[in-house]
């Protein structure tokens, strides 16, 4: 490894965290890195310093849940498929309904059970990056296998990850490149590609947009088998330009020339900044880039934006998701009370459909998040929630209200324990105060 390489990673590292860690700071790593902080707090509260929890939390596993047995099977070829008379076809798409369905129950399901840990909120992350849709490629066990890729890279290899993305099956049917083929390329794949995949906006010319989708001609999938595949025959193999440079890029030379391109680290920083720190620092998220341009290391990167002084000092002025709003809460007051099949419907309702962003720049973020409609649900889902935990008072409840339990640090600022007869008087009050809408 170059000198320059080595020097760079360890400047990611040259802030002062050897600061004793106090339940305040647990809370606020918590609330911005994982779903389920009554499951995490235990494990990281007892660390001595910001440095440890920044090193256990990165460290820690995802706990794997089984996917669904429909996800497993083979679409029906397209040979096939021309065959089946209308009844078949209904049936076929009735199955496949179900499957999406189930599919999305499952992911929430597994949200809560994995949501002590930060490889979780990662894939939401990259969910609403690499966007694709349910609604659009219709296939689940496509959309299945691109979440199993999200899972695979969401700490790794940013390099890696996007060759998979650009050659991922969902996402060639979710952005059209399936019929972008030589003599009638299609845009939509390359513009998304430098727009919101790699180095946003202001970073390349229409002409770069129009090149690189020749680039992109001939990556389709075969719906034979629903895998990706590369048409020769449909290839554009005539000289491209592209950033001003020139060659017969393919996809795979395409996305190298992307990843050389100064912009890209930058924005990938910028972006993962944003999602853990309301305000930008130019100073920092450069610094960062610079690494991260290096090594392409996505653990190495979101552990330097969690080592930032930036990071401490930013709290409790970012609005929650409704997905961190919904299973943070459920994983509060016990699983017992909302099902997958209940988050799911929450979670649509209020703005971010799993498996199903609203379009190619997917969910709100911030303030978006809060109109009069989801104000509205956000309100009488708590509401729910209180009503649920009355009727079925929970044994974990009491535990909870006591010194040092999930409702005194999970209210910003931590609240005093009070006795376990008035615990469901401070769970009301902790979900009902708009503070618990921040994180």
């Amino acid at each position: 490894m170059q000198l320059r390489t080595i020097m760079l990673i360890l400047s990611i590292f040259a802030t002062p965290l050897a600061l004793a860690l106090d339940s305040v700071d647990t809370h606020h790593l918590l609330n911005r890195t994982v779903l389920n902080q009554i499951t995490a707090f235990p494990e990281i509260y007892p660390l001595d310093s910001r440095n440890q929890a920044v090193s256990a939390l990165m460290n820690s596993e995802e706990l794997q849940v089984a996917p669904p047995g429909c996800v497993n099977k083979a679409p029906l070829p397209a040979s096939v498929r021309k065959q089946m008379n209308a009844d078949e076809k209904r049936t076929m798409r009735k199955q496949r309904r179900a499957c999406r369905k189930v599919l999305q129950a499952w992911y929430a399901g597994s949200l809560l059970t994995s949501g002590a840990s930060i490889q979780t909120k990662m894939v939401l992350f990259w969910h609403n990056h690499f966007t694709s849709s349910l609604k659009k490629v219709k296939e689940p066990k496509l959309i299945y296998r691109q979440h199993q890729l999200l899972e695979q890279y969401a700490m790794g290899n940013f390099s890696g990850f996007l060759q998979a993305m650009v050659h991922d099956s969902a996402m060639l049917i979710y952005l059209d490149n399936a019929a972008n083929i030589k003599g009638r390329p299609n845009e939509n794949l390359a513009r998304e590609l430098l727009e919101l995949f790699s180095m946003g906006e202001g970073h390349y010319s229409e002409q770069d947009v129009k090149e690189l989708a020749r680039a992109l001609t001939g990556l389709t999938v075969d719906r034979e088998v629903y895998e990706t595949a590369f048409r020769q025959g449909k290839h554009d193999v005539d000289l491209k330009t592209i950033f001003g440079q020139q060659g017969r890029y393919d996809a795979k030379s395409a996305v190298e020339l992307i990843l050389q391109h100064p912009a890209t680290s930058k924005y990938i920083t910028r972006k993962l900044w944003s999602y853990f720190i309301s305000v930008e620092d130019e100073t920092e998220i450069q610094r960062l880039s610079s690494v991260f341009a290096e090594t392409w290391d996505i653990k190495q990167l979101v552990t330097g934006i969690l080592s930032t002084d930036q990071f401490w000092a930013d709290r409790g002025n970012m609005i929650k998701s409704p997905i961190e709003l919904i299973v943070g809460t459920t994983s509060l007051v016990g699983n017992h009370l909302i099902s997958p099949d209940d988050i799911v419907r929450l979670a649509n309702g209020m703005g971010q459909g799993l498996f199903n962003p609203p379009n190619v720049k997917g969910w709100p973020t911030g303030h978006d998040w809060i109109n009069a409609d989801r104000l509205l649900r956000r309100i009488n889902f708590s509401e729910r929630v209180m009503q649920g935990s009355m009727a079925q008072y929970s044994e974990t409840l009491p535990v909870a209200c006591q010194e040092g339990g999930p409702l005194t640090y999970a209210a910003l600022p931590p609240v005093q324990p009070i006795h376990s007869n008035q615990c469901i008087d401070q769970l009301e009050q902790l979900l009902i105060d708009p503070v618990w809408q921040l994180k």
